[in-house]
């Protein structure tokens, strides 16, 4: 028998890839619950609508693939889950078809479906709805408002605390309001405390790996305190760019996919810092009020590279002869 030698990496793990994924859906039921506290039925059907689609639309790739349909596969309800909960719940139900349709018949299926895309699929959906419609993705009606369950919201909608850091001021909102989702904001994206326990649920079922979410939120913060927004108060400037807009949402249900991330430790770790280094920089340059998706797609599309050239014999074996030699001379 001739045996061939390839390249890793070679993961064990105790989770099946299905289990993994009901551990997020059932992670990501709890932003639900407080987006339709907050926002009314209009949000629980924005989300319905958007893993319908995202259901819908892989069963369709599947089939124009010639693929046998996999009806237990839950990635498309995630990709669903993740989007929704990511928009405004004032956004007009044909967005959130174009960004579930875009998701999976752009983004995932084309690629060769679940385990084959290069770039998150709800990012990528998220990114091109934001390029396309700014404004509507990137205002939001006030917590508890009169949202109608269909229809076009007329409601009044306001920026997120963000635009205030863009601008150079600090957000008026407390940082009660702010641990409680308690302002205008992404539907699923606003309560610290109910993401937070997202984040333990998922570290102790070990669906996620904690290296993404923390060298994320550490990078994240590491530019927010060295190069502050707001110079007066630059501890709380870091304590907005954390826990305000995409970036607690994005470090644990994001960042942590399993597809697109690196398998290997030390490359999670700069996959992660890269991310939360491109997050601050798109903020401070970028004309959007929050680019942090972008600095994801980025970084999934050096995900690979990452794994291989971290880990590629030649490379390890020049550095480690270049590291011999200096150490030579100095002796």
């Amino acid at each position: 028998m001739q045996l061939y030698k390839e390249q890793g990496p070679h993961i064990h793990s105790v989770n099946s890839a299905s289990a993994t994924l009901f551990d997020v859906i059932l992670a990501l039921l709890a932003p639900v619950c407080m987006a339709v506290f907050y926002y009314g039925f209009r949000a629980f059907f924005l989300v319905l609508t958007s893993c319908v689609v995202c259901l819908l639309a892989d069963y369709l790739g599947m089939f124009l693939r010639t693929r046998t349909i996999d009806f237990s596969d839950r990635s498309a309800a995630i990709t669903g889950l993740i989007l929704a909960l990511m928009l405004p719940a004032s956004v007009p139900y044909w967005m959130v078809v174009i960004g579930g349709l875009f998701a999976i018949l752009v983004v995932k299926q084309p690629f060769g479906g679940f385990g084959k895309n290069i770039f998150n699929p709800a990012a990528a959906a998220f990114a091109f709805l934001a390029i396309c419609w700014t404004p509507r993705v990137f205002t939001f009606p006030l917590p508890l408002a009169d949202l109608p369950v269909f229809g076009e919201a007329t409601v009044r909608l306001t920026p997120g605390m963000l635009l205030s850091l863009q601008n150079g001021a600090m957000p008026s909102n407390s940082w009660f309001d702010v641990l409680l989702g308690n302002y205008p904001g992404p539907m699923g994206g606003t309560s610290v405390l109910v993401l937070a326990s997202c984040l333990i649920f998922l570290l102790f079922r070990r669906s996620i790996r904690f290296q993404a979410t923390v060298g994320y939120l550490l990078s994240v913060a590491g530019v927010a305190f060295l190069v502050p927004r707001v110079l007066e108060h630059q501890g709380a400037s870091v304590f907005y760019e954390v826990f305000s807009g995409y970036t607690l949402f994005i470090a644990i249900f994001v960042i942590t996919d399993m597809i697109t991330a690196p398998k290997r430790r030390g490359a999670l770790w700069l996959y992660a810092l890269i991310a939360g280094m491109l997050t601050m920089a798109f903020r401070m340059v970028g004309s959007l009020p929050d680019a942090s998706l972008f600095a994801i797609l980025f970084a999934n599309a050096i995900s690979g590279a990452l794994d291989t050239w971290l880990y590629d014999d030649r490379f390890v074996s020049k550095w480690l002869m270049k590291g011999g030699r200096r150490r030579e001379k100095a002796a």
